[in-house]
């Protein structure tokens, strides 16, 4: 197809494979400094799709995003035509894109990556992004996005379907300070996949940190999640198989914010749940 033009993401090596292929114009978004802590999960295509050898990086995000580099092949990240940097966490997060301040008003390191493809798409087809930073003030993520819900205190609902998911939700839980109870609730429908084993994957042991105060586990298979956090000596305050009841416990204690975290088959049940028991989206 000539003349196309993509729009990749420079951190992604997968991703900017594709830039290298003939009659192709390439334009590449990313972030642009060591933003997280170093985490432990397992790097997904951690080898050069160029020659196959083991990548290495200057600094790393996660999953398999960051200032990478082949040592075989010279494959690298490229140059950044839309960047991001100065990047806060905190409520709201703030960041720059090509130097133009951004402020947005819920967590998730991730989504900084869904914004800046938008902005480099806006920019690709010659729409003016003067006025991006205001639209921003007026967006809401899709559900389970770190969504938020009003009752006496929040209640932020986050779909985590796979290890890479899993991990930015604990570290985006760990960025909050106050005193949190944590819920999670794992299916194993046809639209989550049968099998299980990928919990193992999951860097679990991180949301055991001094601010936590109570840990909810449920779902289909709140056993095996509950296993999975026995074997990383994390102690499960309770047991459940009905969600409201989960969310109702944890609004009875003295946490100052709850997290909901759910794979695929457990958001929408979820969120009727959220909605049922009169949160404010």
């Amino acid at each position: 197809m000539p003349n196309l033009k993509l729009v990749l993401n420079g951190d992604d090596p997968l991703c900017v494979q594709f830039g290298r292929e003939e009659n192709v114009k390439a334009y590449y978004y990313g972030i642009s400094e060591k933003v997280l802590p170093q985490l432990d999960d397992t790097k997904e295509g951690r080898f050069c799709p160029v020659c196959g050898e083991e990548q290495k990086y200057n600094y790393y995000h996660y999953s398999q995003l960051g200032d990478f580099y082949c040592p075989s092949c010279g494959f690298k990240r490229p140059e950044i035509d839309f960047e991001v940097k100065n990047v806060s966490l905190d409520t709201p997060m703030k960041f720059t894109i090509n130097n133009q301040p951004m402020v947005i008003n819920y967590k998730g390191f991730y989504n900084i990556y869904n914004l800046i493809a938008v902005y480099g798409a806006l920019n690709v087809l010659g729409e003016k992004t003067d006025d991006f930073a205001k639209l921003l003030t007026g967006y809401k993520p899709q559900i389970g996005r770190m969504q938020e819900y009003k009752f006496n205190k929040p209640v932020i609902l986050s779909l985590s379907k796979n290890p890479a998911g899993f991990n930015q939700a604990i570290a985006t839980v760990n960025t909050d300070k106050r005193k949190k109870d944590v819920i999670i609730a794992i299916n194993d429908k046809a639209n989550d996949g049968r099998d299980v084993s990928w919990l193992w994957d999951v860097d679990f042991d991180k949301i055991a940190d001094e601010n936590l105060n109570t840990l909810t586990t449920t779902g289909i298979r709140v056993y095996d999640i509950s296993l999975r956090f026995k074997y990383s000596d994390i102690k499960v305050d309770r047991m459940t198989q009905d969600m409201a009841d989960a969310i109702t416990k944890c609004l009875e204690t003295d946490s100052e914010v709850v997290y909901v975290l759910v794979n695929y088959t457990a958001l929408y049940s979820t969120e009727a749940v959220l909605k049922k028991l009169g949160g404010e989206a």
